[in-house]
């Protein structure tokens, strides 16, 4: 059966139009060259001969798909009615309360919105630690950063975690790409100004003398590097 178009219900008697394996209606069904016989392409592809007469001539039977585009459904998960043909190819991918498998596990989903919310607890959604490689359940990434992860360090500025080897350097005042670094967090020291040139306290010298912002100051460190 294909689970595609399962989730519906024909307001009027389809018997002579099913797919004699999985009883449902297709847009794409094949009916027996020997005894007339339907079978939509998902299911002919599980069989090598006609399930009632052993035939093997199937052929498209352009009638009949006509016919099942234009038979009147409902919904089974919501209240929408309309034809078939707009059923299976447009409402039943975007319907939000239909069930849907997960594409990495296999559990039925409710419904399309609690989608992203199980594949947080997926127990098959494993992706690789950036610092150690380890492969771990998405949910507890944080976690494993936290408490497990050997090669990880939160930096205390700007609360992302990084590389332990390079966590000096992630939080240097001038080359470091730290974003939480600023002229308020920063150690004070004695050194020369880019500007005047007079040995003072760095960076207060810069935002009382000079009035510059932490930009302007890193701006005008690096020029002089």
């Amino acid at each position: 059966m294909s689970t595609a178009v399962s989730h519906y219900e024909a307001l009027s008697d389809t018997s002579d139009y099913e797919c004699l394996i999985c009883s449902e209606l297709s847009i794409k069904i094949k009916s027996c060259a020997e005894c007339s016989i339907l079978i939509c392409d998902t299911c002919l592809k599980t069989v090598d001969s006609c399930p009632q007469c052993r035939g093997s001539n199937f052929s498209r039977n352009a009638f009949v798909e006509k016919f099942v585009k234009k038979i009147n459904v409902k919904c089974t998960c919501c209240n929408w009615t309309g034809d078939f043909s707009d059923f299976s190819t447009v409402h039943n991918g975007k319907c939000d309360s239909v069930p849907i498998p997960c594409s990495l596990c296999g559990t039925l989903i409710p419904n399309r919105t609690q989608a992203g919310e199980h594949r947080d607890i997926c127990p098959a959604n494993k992706k690789r630690c950036l610092y150690c490689q380890s492969k771990v359940q998405m949910s507890e990434m944080e976690a494993h950063l936290t408490n497990e992860c050997e090669d990880a360090v939160k930096c205390e500025l700007c609360g992302k975690f990084q590389l332990k080897d390079t966590i000096q350097d992630h939080k240097n005042a001038i080359f470091g790409w730290c974003e939480g670094v600023s002229a308020d967090n920063i150690p004070s020291s004695s050194q020369k100004c880019g500007i005047c040139e007079k040995i003072a306290d760095f960076p207060e010298h810069y935002k009382t003398v000079h009035q510059l912002g932490w930009t302007d100051i890193v701006r005008i460190l690096k020029s002089k590097c």
